[in-house]
């Protein structure tokens, strides 16, 4: 803990709380059943919205077909009574005509200018569930999975502020993208986690609302681990629920790095190394960034922007301030960065990654 006097759930807010961000949101739109309280009785597969548990949120940018057969997805789901928090992020493709015929227990914060994961803040704030679970557009709980959460949560008491949930690929049931989600010991369902997934995560709205899901100005890729780094220096407990699956479609599957997909991690891990860590373990872990960092903007083929985005992440910690956790906690989460350190460059992470790029390897087997 960082002795602070605040209480735990206001400890956080400074400069991003709901006069902050609403004082600088006239350029989103928020519809469905907007203010506070519902103002009549709603209902969604069956329930009434005033008795909410759990708020899904769903980003999405140019989906919607995706964002279609994922609300009927939900809306046929069993288990506790929710409502889904779409943030259409400036999509042109029809996906805001289509949610303004989605029915009851659908609400939308549409954004006019694009902000990725910084609107998940927003969305948190329009939350009337206990419990928020942020799903990719392409990806669907298990239909024990809403159930099995909210469960979770209550039995493990108020101290759980976050359970990352396995992503799998749902024709092999195998991980995707998750390697660094812990084994657990025969018989455990759950144990503590290094890590979260954004589009299998599970938060407690208390703790969502002091401490955003996607760091600010990060925008996209590679923020969970200073989410995290911040969820356990408040106090919080976070862990690896491993019988609560989410099933990713992993639209478009393709061998190509996208720019984005290059750029933006690489940015944002050296901003929270820089920011979190410290001697020996900073150094090996910038230098493996920097070098695989190059080698995806060489295979999205803008090898020229590597400078860029040591720029960018160079302006954005001049605005942060420094930051001083725990190493324990810092350890706990290196696992995040397998593959992208020094001493992890040869690992069979990285062998299986190449050969996914190279065609030989489904993306369910990367890990």
């Amino acid at each position: 803990m960082d002795g602070s006097s605040q209480p735990r759930q206001q400890r956080h807010l400074a400069g991003h709380g709901p006069a902050a961000r609403l004082a600088t949101q006239n350029h989103a739109g928020v519809h469905g059943d907007e203010g506070g309280e519902p103002s009549a009785a709603r209902t969604y597969h069956g329930r009434t919205l005033g008795d909410v548990e759990i708020s899904v949120i769903v980003p999405t940018h140019e989906r919607r077909d995706l964002v279609a057969a994922l609300l009927t997805r939900l809306r046929n789901l069993p288990g506790p009574a929710r409502e889904v928090i779409v943030i259409d992020d400036a999509s042109t493709d029809g996906t805001a005509a289509m949610l303004c015929e989605a029915g009851p227990g659908v609400r939308v914060l549409r954004n006019e200018v694009p902000r990725r994961f910084d609107a998940l803040a927003d969305a948190v704030e329009m939350a009337r569930g206990w419990l928020i679970l942020q799903l990719d557009d392409d990806a669907y709980p298990a239909p024990e999975t809403l159930t099995r959460v909210v469960e979770h949560f209550r039995r493990r008491g108020e101290a759980l502020g976050m359970a990352a949930l396995p992503f799998l690929d749902p024709a092999t049931e195998r991980p995707m993208l998750t390697s660094f989600l812990p084994d657990l010991p025969a018989g455990a369902d759950y144990g503590p986690t290094p890590g979260f997934l954004a589009g299998a995560v599970a938060v407690r709205r208390e703790a969502a609302l002091a401490i955003p899901l996607s760091p600010p100005g990060y925008a996209q890729y590679q923020t969970e681990p200073a989410a995290l780094i911040e969820y356990l220096h408040a106090g919080w407990e976070a862990d690896f629920l491993a019988t609560a699956p989410v099933y990713h479609l992993w639209a478009g599957r393709t061998h190509r790095i996208s720019f984005d997909s290059a750029f933006l991690p690489l940015r944002n891990d050296i901003v929270t190394i820089k920011r979190y860590y410290r001697g020996w373990r900073r150094s090996e872990m910038l230098i493996g960034r920097y070098l695989t960092g190059f080698v995806h903007l060489l295979a999205a083929g803008y090898p020229q922007a590597w400078p860029r985005a040591l720029r960018d992440a160079e302006r954005m910690l001049a605005s942060l301030p420094e930051r001083h956790v725990e190493p324990s906690i810092l350890q706990r989460i290196y696992p995040c960065f397998a593959g992208a350190t020094l001493t992890s460059l040869l690992s069979p992470i990285n062998a299986r990654r190449i050969a996914w790029y190279l065609g030989l390897l489904p993306i369910d087997q990367i890990g």
